[in-house]
């Protein structure tokens, strides 16, 4: 389930409890701390996504040719997760995305069905 931002107490608990779950994520990035995706969710530029066992983060991307909601962070157990998928995709329709992109490590490509490569992410440190 989504955890709106507006509910600051519940997000703060939720945010909290899960976490641990997307450090692994958040690092792998390089690009954000724990904190700038709090910051992402409270200001409404990222959703916090959570259930029991697991919690992703997505962010809404125009462009224009395509609304994408792109699924960027996520951690838990992997049943979890994927279970996530579907209320994120509904989600995601509600809000005029015609496309769902993740990003992540080359795993998710074995572990998630439905979804395609369409390329590699490249990067080098300057």
């Amino acid at each position: 389930m989504r955890i709106k931002a507006s509910d600051t107490q519940h997000l703060a608990s939720e945010w909290r409890r899960v976490v641990g779950w997307l450090v692994p994520a958040i690092e792998m990035g390089g690009t954000h701390r724990p904190a700038d995706v709090l910051d992402l969710v409270i200001s409404g530029h990222a959703q916090l996504w959570a259930n029991e066992d697991a919690a992703g983060v997505t962010q809404l991307v125009p462009t224009p040719l395509a609304n994408i909601c792109r699924y960027w962070l996520g951690g838990g157990e992997m049943s979890a997760l994927k279970a996530l998928d579907e209320p994120i995709e509904a989600w995601a329709r509600e809000q005029g995305c015609t496309r769902i992109e993740i990003q992540g490590r080359r795993g998710w490509e074995r572990a998630l069905r439905g979804y395609e490569c369409r390329g590699v992410v490249l990067t080098r440190e300057l």
